[in-house]
Protein backbone atom coordinates (compact mmCIF):
# COMPACT_ATOMS: atom_id res chain seq x y z
CA UNK A 1 0.00 0.00 0.00
CA UNK A 2 1.20 3.66 -0.61
CA UNK A 3 3.01 5.13 2.66
CA UNK A 4 3.25 1.84 4.60
CA UNK A 5 6.99 0.79 4.66
CA UNK A 6 6.17 -2.64 6.37
CA UNK A 7 3.79 -4.00 8.66
CA UNK A 8 4.36 -7.23 11.30
CA UNK A 9 2.04 -9.05 13.15
CA UNK A 10 1.86 -8.99 17.34
CA UNK A 11 3.75 -12.25 17.12
CA UNK A 12 6.75 -11.17 14.62
CA UNK A 13 7.33 -8.23 16.80
CA UNK A 14 6.94 -10.35 20.40
CA UNK A 15 8.99 -12.81 19.47
CA UNK A 16 12.69 -13.51 20.90
CA UNK A 17 15.14 -11.44 19.19
CA UNK A 18 12.57 -8.84 17.61
CA UNK A 19 14.13 -6.05 19.48
CA UNK A 20 17.37 -6.62 18.69
CA UNK A 21 16.79 -7.09 15.45
CA UNK A 22 18.95 -5.96 12.28
CA UNK A 23 16.09 -4.69 10.65
CA UNK A 24 15.61 -1.41 11.99
CA UNK A 25 11.73 -1.35 11.35
CA UNK A 26 11.43 -4.58 12.56
CA UNK A 27 13.53 -3.27 15.84
CA UNK A 28 11.71 -0.52 16.23
CA UNK A 29 8.20 -1.87 15.95
CA UNK A 30 9.23 -4.38 18.89
CA UNK A 31 10.45 -1.79 21.18
CA UNK A 32 7.57 -0.27 20.97
CA UNK A 33 4.98 -3.24 21.31
CA UNK A 34 3.14 -3.51 24.37
CA UNK A 35 1.43 -6.56 24.72
CA UNK A 36 -2.59 -5.92 25.72
CA UNK A 37 -2.08 -2.50 24.40
CA UNK A 38 -0.78 -2.70 21.12
CA UNK A 39 -2.69 -4.23 18.38
CA UNK A 40 -2.62 -7.00 16.37
CA UNK A 41 -0.93 -6.06 13.60
CA UNK A 42 1.72 -3.26 13.41
CA UNK A 43 1.97 -0.34 10.87
CA UNK A 44 4.97 1.32 10.09
CA UNK A 45 4.52 4.61 7.87
CA UNK A 46 7.10 4.78 4.92
CA UNK A 47 9.57 8.31 5.88
CA UNK A 48 7.46 11.02 5.66
CA UNK A 49 4.00 10.13 5.76
CA UNK A 50 1.29 9.64 8.55
CA UNK A 51 -1.27 7.31 8.70
CA UNK A 52 -3.96 10.08 10.67
CA UNK A 53 -6.08 12.52 8.80
CA UNK A 54 -6.94 14.67 12.01
CA UNK A 55 -3.14 15.26 13.87
CA UNK A 56 0.40 14.71 13.49
CA UNK A 57 2.41 12.52 15.79
CA UNK A 58 6.08 12.05 16.89
CA UNK A 59 6.17 8.76 17.07
CA UNK A 60 7.63 7.59 14.04
CA UNK A 61 11.37 5.38 13.94
CA UNK A 62 12.68 8.59 11.27
CA UNK A 63 14.77 11.10 13.15
CA UNK A 64 12.57 14.19 11.84
CA UNK A 65 9.72 13.45 14.15
CA UNK A 66 11.81 12.26 17.33
CA UNK A 67 13.87 15.46 17.60
CA UNK A 68 11.22 17.50 19.32
CA UNK A 69 11.45 20.73 21.75
CA UNK A 70 11.53 20.11 25.66
CA UNK A 71 10.23 23.00 27.13
CA UNK A 72 10.18 23.73 30.66
CA UNK A 73 8.45 26.39 32.49
CA UNK A 74 7.08 27.75 36.07
CA UNK A 75 8.63 27.66 39.54
CA UNK A 76 12.00 26.32 40.30
CA UNK A 77 13.15 26.31 36.38
CA UNK A 78 15.91 28.33 35.19
CA UNK A 79 15.54 31.01 32.60
CA UNK A 80 17.31 30.40 29.45
CA UNK A 81 17.93 27.92 26.87
CA UNK A 82 20.41 24.64 27.13
CA UNK A 83 22.33 23.31 24.40
CA UNK A 84 22.02 19.52 25.76
CA UNK A 85 20.61 16.75 23.85
CA UNK A 86 17.01 15.96 25.76
CA UNK A 87 14.19 13.54 24.78
CA UNK A 88 10.16 13.65 26.03
CA UNK A 89 11.07 10.61 27.55
CA UNK A 90 12.99 13.43 30.38
CA UNK A 91 10.07 15.26 31.16
CA UNK A 92 8.02 13.00 33.50
CA UNK A 93 11.58 12.10 35.55
CA UNK A 94 12.64 16.27 35.41
CA UNK A 95 8.48 17.26 36.78
CA UNK A 96 8.82 14.61 39.50
CA UNK A 97 12.36 15.62 40.36
CA UNK A 98 10.73 19.32 40.62
CA UNK A 99 7.88 18.35 42.80
CA UNK A 100 9.93 15.90 45.44
CA UNK A 101 8.36 13.16 43.74
CA UNK A 102 10.68 9.73 43.84
CA UNK A 103 10.56 8.87 40.30
CA UNK A 104 12.24 5.39 38.52
CA UNK A 105 12.45 5.07 34.85
CA UNK A 106 14.26 3.47 32.67
CA UNK A 107 14.20 5.99 29.65
CA UNK A 108 15.10 9.69 30.33
CA UNK A 109 16.34 11.38 33.19
CA UNK A 110 16.21 14.75 34.84
CA UNK A 111 17.31 17.59 33.43
CA UNK A 112 18.97 19.71 36.23
CA UNK A 113 20.53 21.74 34.51
CA UNK A 114 17.22 23.88 33.88
CA UNK A 115 16.77 23.90 37.52
CA UNK A 116 16.75 27.27 39.53
CA UNK A 117 17.92 25.47 42.69
CA UNK A 118 19.35 22.39 43.77
CA UNK A 119 16.34 19.61 43.94
CA UNK A 120 16.60 16.45 46.19
CA UNK A 121 14.75 13.04 45.12
CA UNK A 122 15.75 11.09 47.86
Amino acid sequence: MTGIAAAYTADEVSASGARSSSDSLKRAAALNYFPGRSGDVIIVPRENWILSTSATTHGTLYPYDQHVPVIFYGAGVKKGRFAVEASPADIAPTLAALVGIPFRTTDGRERKEAFAVAVSTR
